[in-house]
């Protein structure tokens, strides 16, 4: 398996100090799609499309990185001091979860079962990793949840089915229980749900069914004072006068105790798309980062909104520019924040995004809080313990100069920059 350098143009809009929005452009399309902080910087990952082919893009220590097979990247992580990449390789016949990071050279792992596995999330835990994605086997997901150690050697795993398709897309760690978030469609419409494993065993000790009687997802999950944050979306909402016939999506966020007990929910929305993706604690409450189509000044833009301590929303903010932009990650930086996504307003193909804090471009939004009525439903997952094959995955590097390109800052930067148009 080889790996080659990407060669970049690195465009930086909206000037500022300690925030910035800074857009990653090659000649193929780019997105990142998870962030994380390791000793030696940022660590992005994602991926390209090139001739047809999709490719896990990889960003550590200021270079980036292509693999050559087809692949995805959605998840990284810090592992000894670099930077741990997760995601699936497509070769050889299989669909396997790779993880990869840099330990003198590149090293790598590859882990499968017998049948299609997705990676979707990787946490690190206090003591291992916890890896949530899925198994396909016929036309059918089922929910994959793996246990590392310190040194990444796999300790347990679990497939979950539900009857269903099922999908894990987060996981949290909380008094020695694993939280896993997703979406299922057992009872013959998209509802969320939380399983509760026990971190040590991998023994399934519950599982439910949450949400309205319309489509709602559970996107990630999240630690906060002893509680059990997850937030997505749910589509309980018509579309009202002008499109009857579609549904309004809004942000949900539910609460949970450290057994997995409802306490409490929040949802929030506007006049269009809302979905929240990721949860960022700070000092004084929670970043709470997705894409919003509503008051957009294209198709939907990135959304940050700040949370008080309580949880109520103190503020929205809208970043982006005429065509599309989404934020689908982020990572605490002190009592600031670091976000990931793409655009598609700056060039005729979509371009990796990279932003620090709320930019100073970034408009105010409002959106209403809401009341649907969340129900809770049985879920009988039938938990099935499996042996993953484990194999390594050598890598060679090709090496490229990445080019940094700066821009002329433009005379009135506010209007122009905040909209991500190219520079003349």
């Amino acid at each position: 398996m080889r790996t080659e350098v990407v060669l970049f143009l690195i465009l930086t809009v909206c000037f500022s100090f300690s925030q910035t929005l800074t857009i990653f452009q090659s000649q193929d399309n780019e997105a990142f799609f998870a962030v994380a902080r390791s000793d030696t910087g940022l660590c992005l990952a994602g991926r390209t499309y090139k001739d047809g082919t999709y490719h896990a893009l990889l960003g550590v220590e200021g270079d980036f990185y292509r693999l050559k097979s087809e692949s995805y990247s959605y998840t990284v992580e810090s592992f000894s001091g670099t930077c741990l990449f997760g995601g699936v390789v497509l070769d050889e016949g299989g669909f396997d979860i790779f993880l990869l990071w840099k330990g003198g050279g590149w090293r790598s792992l590859r882990l499968g079962t017998r049948h299609r596995d997705m990676l979707w999330f990787m946490r690190r835990l206090r003591e291992g990793y916890a890896l949530v994605g899925g198994v396909r086997e016929a036309n059918d997901w089922d929910i994959l949840v793996v246990k590392l150690s310190t040194e990444l050697e796999p300790l347990w795993a679990l497939r979950l089915d539900g009857g269903g398709r099922e999908y894990a897309y987060g996981v949290a760690s909380l008094k020695g229980r694993l939280f896993v978030v997703g979406r299922s469609d057992t009872r013959g419409n998209w509802d969320a749900f939380l399983a509760v494993i026990d971190e040590n065993s991998g023994r399934l000790l519950s599982s439910r069914l949450l949400g309205t009687d319309r489509k709602d997802y559970l996107r990630f999950v999240e630690v906060w004072r002893d509680k059990v944050l997850a937030v997505g979306r749910t589509e309980f909402r018509d579309g009202g006068t002008e499109y009857p016939t579609e549904r309004n999506s809004d942000i949900m966020l539910l609460i949970f105790s450290a057994e997995g007990r409802l306490l409490d929910y929040r949802v929030w929305g506007g006049d269009g798309y809302d979905y929240g993706r990721v949860l960022i604690p700070s000092s004084d409450g929670l970043f709470l980062l997705g894409e919003s189509s509503s008051d957009s000044a294209g198709e939907t833009d990135g959304l940050i909104l700040r949370l008080s301590e309580d949880l109520f929303l103190k503020e929205a903010f809208l970043v982006g520019g005429e065509a599309i932009e989404s934020i689908r990650h982020g990572a605490g930086l002190g009592e600031d924040f670091v976000f990931v996504g793409y655009t598609y307003s700056y060039s005729l193909d979509n371009d990796a995004l990279v932003g620090y804090g709320i930019p100073p471009c970034a408009r105010s939004v409002k959106l209403l809080r809401l009341y649907p009525y969340i129900k809770e439903w049985g879920f009988k997952l039938r938990a099935v313990p499996v042996r993953l094959r484990v194999s390594s995955w050598p890598v060679s590097l090709s090496r490229e100069r990445l080019r940094l390109i700066e821009l002329r800052r433009l005379s009135e930067p506010g209007e122009l920059l905040c909209r991500l148009r190219p520079y003349d």
